[in-house]
């Protein structure tokens, strides 16, 4: 789930400050019944639950020893770590992660969000794959449901989108479903979407779309 001061800037640029805390608790509400009910549907109900043959066993302590308790042998291996972890190996992750974000996240974020964005002000492609969700929205009386089916499209870009989307809306409900499925979505191209395909987690692209706009359709009856 994200964190709770991206939230709170969703709400902030969809001009809903002042309803912060109705939309942090409706996202991590919808977030965790979907963490329920997604792992038993396809495609990642397919998915065997064993470690990957590229990456291995990347974690030790995963056996438990027997008659030690759970929460005993969690600690033993925070300890180990905590213990383990300096000053310079800290400041060299925090390095590393700011050198990924700059190179290779944030050229995708710019490029996938502005192409999106063209496509969006200039043709009615998105106006046109977004009619089913517009149907949903008209369902559970949501207004200016053409305009919020587009975000949840947009969404699946880049979450950010759909709160762009959100800040143009006039009406407080549809912006705070622009700014919840920004939240929930989860699975955006600009970086988890890309970080998944070129992991070796075996979601092609086919089964990421799947999984994002099964998502959005749950997002919009909880």
């Amino acid at each position: 789930v994200i964190s709770v001061a991206y939230v709170y800037v969703m709400a902030d640029f969809v001009k809903l400050p002042h309803m912060y805390f109705q939309i942090l608790l409706s996202v991590y509400a919808v977030t965790l019944i979907l963490a329920f009910i997604m792992p038993r549907i396809w495609p990642l109900s397919s998915i065997p639950d064993t470690y990957s043959g590229r990456a291995g066993q990347q974690r030790r302590g995963d056996d438990i020893p027997q008659g030690v308790a759970l929460g005993d042998w969690a600690l033993k291996l925070a300890v180990e770590r905590a213990e383990g972890q300096t000053l310079n190996a800290t400041l060299v992750s925090i390095v590393r992660t700011l050198i990924s974000l700059i190179a290779s996240t944030m050229p995708l974020v710019i490029s996938w969000g502005t192409i999106a964005l063209i496509i969006a002000n200039n043709t009615p492609v998105f106006q046109i794959v977004a009619t089913p969700f517009t149907w949903m929205l008209e369902l559970v009386k949501i207004p200016e449901a053409a305009q919020v089916g587009t975000a949840f499209i947009l969404g699946y870009a880049d979450q950010f989108l759909s709160a762009v989307v959100g800040a143009s809306v006039t009406t407080d409900a549809a912006r705070f479903m622009c700014a919840g499925i920004s939240a929930t979505g989860l699975v955006y191209m600009t970086e988890v979407g890309v970080l998944i395909l070129n992991s070796s987690i075996p979601l092609g692209f086919a089964k990421l779309t799947f999984i994002y706009f099964v998502r959005a359709a749950l997002s919009v009856f909880l």
